[in-house]
């Protein structure tokens, strides 16, 4: 009686760590950029080219909802179609400096998606240079 009594007592917490296991596996996506910022330095009146590139580290298919930047001076284009397992995806930025003052420029761009952490947060910094004034 005693050897079984201990098998029992063993038994509930044996369950529960493979139960515990199993739900460790969770499908989900995820998403991992190669960096978070871009840095540069334009001459005002240029559009500066950029992109973030993202992986999808998950296991499931990554979908990106939506891409906004915080200021109208910048154009973003991304993957729409979903991103499976593995695969890789970019968003294009392009930034038109005769939108925006000279000087440092800081932008904020979210990244809206189907992972756990619904929102990712990405940074452009730079310089636009003012034009030179010709005078007579």
């Amino acid at each position: 009686m005693v050897k079984s009594t201990n098998f029992k007592k063993l038994l509930f917490p044996i369950s529960i760590f493979f139960y515990c296991l199993g739900c460790s596996k969770i499908s989900s996506s995820r998403i991992s950029f190669e960096r978070e910022t871009q840095n540069f330095i334009i001459n005002q009146g240029e559009t500066w080219k950029g992109f973030f590139q993202f992986k999808n580290t998950g296991n499931e298919n990554l979908i990106i909802k939506s891409v906004n930047a915080d200021c109208g001076c910048t154009d973003l284009k991304y993957s729409k179609d979903p991103i499976p397992p593995g695969k890789t995806g970019i968003i294009e930025i392009n930034l038109n400096s005769k939108l925006t003052d000279a000087g440092a420029v800081s932008k904020s761009i979210l990244v809206e998606s189907n992972t756990d952490t619904i929102l990712h947060s990405l940074t452009i910094n730079g310089y636009v240079k003012p034009k030179m004034a010709i005078t007579n």
